[in-house]
């Protein structure tokens, strides 16, 4: 079986908020004759050496990568990191004080929820993430279990979101800061599902992309499953005019996200040679 030479460069296994081991991601890349891959779970490398070592076996390039959130006004901001080696660069540590302060806002806004006569337990909250990582949709999800709330909005309205009873401001890391740690790791920078950034930057998406190559931005995900058509296009004519790389991927989560399936988005080989020429080996 001679594998295409397209990619899937954005996907999660079970160390962050997907349901595939990595092993079992290489291989359904090669059941679906995807010739490159990237692993890109949120704010951590580990599983990325055991999806290389079955990419091996299976003849698939395995890219190593990491999904970094960061810190933006209204909608969604993540960064893919590419080419990003196994540890020794402040990468990692900042990551690690990513987790760390995760974990210490879980517990915060469950201490605060007890406050308010709405007590859960963390063992709770997992079982509402499974193999996800736990994020305040899983909070939402307790309560409604236990009968504290009736919707998961009333969850978030009274208690979970800005200005709730029991928020707690996430640490982030900075736009700029998150691009410059993935280049001194030697790595290629990317912005992940456009799509999802607030209406002002939609509405001057160009402006607001070029501001990001000025903090060095290398590339754009142009190739999502949910940007499809003439917003498609448009975003690859924009990232080929500001002289950024075409990048894409299906953001695949396997059973805990059914309607993406991988390779729903795939990077054309055109693309993929020239990602596969700026991205590291190994």
């Amino acid at each position: 079986m001679i594998l295409r030479n397209v990619a899937d460069l954005h996907m999660h296994s079970n160390y962050s908020d997907g349901s595939c081991s990595p092993e079992e991601l290489v291989r359904l890349a090669k059941k679906k004759n995807i010739g490159v891959i990237a692993l890109t779970d949120h704010d951590l490398c580990d599983g990325v050496q055991r999806a290389m070592a079955e990419g091996k076996e299976q003849g698939i390039r395995v890219i190593s990568g990491v999904e970094i959130s960061v810190e933006y006004s209204g909608g969604t901001l993540h960064i893919l990191g590419y080419g990003i080696p196994d540890d020794g660069f402040p990468l990692h540590k900042t990551l690690a004080e990513v987790r760390e302060q995760r974990a210490a806002r879980n517990k915060a806004m469950l201490d605060k929820l007890a406050e308010q006569g709405v007590p859960l337990t963390l063992e709770e909250v997992y079982a509402e993430a499974g193999d996800s990582q736990v994020g305040r949709p899983h909070f939402a999800a307790a309560m409604l279990k236990k009968g504290y709330v009736t919707t998961t909005q009333e969850a978030f309205e009274k208690y979970l979101g800005a200005g709730g009873a029991a928020f707690v401001k996430r640490f982030g890391i900075q736009p700029a800061d998150a691009i410059s740690l993935i280049h001194e790791a030697g790595g290629v920078s990317a912005l992940a599902h456009p799509f999802t950034l607030n209406q002002a930057h939609r509405d001057n998406l160009e402006g607001y992309i070029t501001e990001l190559r000025e903090m060095g931005l290398d590339g754009v995900e142009c190739y999502n499953c949910e940007q499809t058509g003439i917003y498609r296009e448009n975003l690859i004519a924009m990232a080929e005019r500001l002289g950024l790389l075409v990048t894409g991927g299906s953001d695949f989560h396997g059973g805990l996200k059914p309607d993406t399936d991988m390779g729903c988005a795939i990077l054309p080989e055109k693309h993929t040679r020239a990602f596969l020429d700026r991205v590291p080996k190994g």
